[in-house]
């Protein structure tokens, strides 16, 4: 069952920095509109040279690690109990968010399942913040 949705889009504000098991992470309020039910919520990340690490509020103990490979056509897959994500960086290039335009960034594509069904887009990770 897919999800009827046209477009949809997703804020990731950077709240403050917060230590797990010895390591930084930048507690992040990720904001969603466009996609009914979907309530916001807090998203700790930290950016090491192997990969991306995430922490979902709900589950502090077991961090996700997305790996950060630059390479055009690069794949991965990452699953938990809640949600399984298959991305592909599609290429590199500017994004252009309202009036500001980061330089560079990794275009990733991705499929996400989960209990609410199936959805699909993009977002940029720029080489210097992450998400944008």
């Amino acid at each position: 069952m897919g999800r009827d949705i046209k477009e949809a889009k997703m804020v990731v504000r950077v709240e403050a920095e917060e230590e797990i098991r010895g390591h930084t992470y930048l507690k992040t309020a990720v904001v969603y509109s466009g996609i009914p039910g979907v309530e916001p919520e807090i998203v700790y990340q930290r950016r090491t040279p192997d990969g991306l690490y995430e922490v979902s509020g709900r589950q502090k103990e077991d961090p996700v690690a997305y790996p950060l490979l630059l390479e055009v056509g690069a794949s991965w897959e990452v699953e938990t109990p809640e949600y399984k994500i298959n991305a592909i960086v599609e290429a590199v290039e500017d994004a252009q968010l309202l009036s500001k335009t980061y330089e560079d960034c990794v275009k990733i594509s991705f499929t996400q399942e989960d209990a609410a069904g199936t959805a699909n887009g993009y977002y940029y990770l720029a080489p210097v913040l992450f998400y944008v």
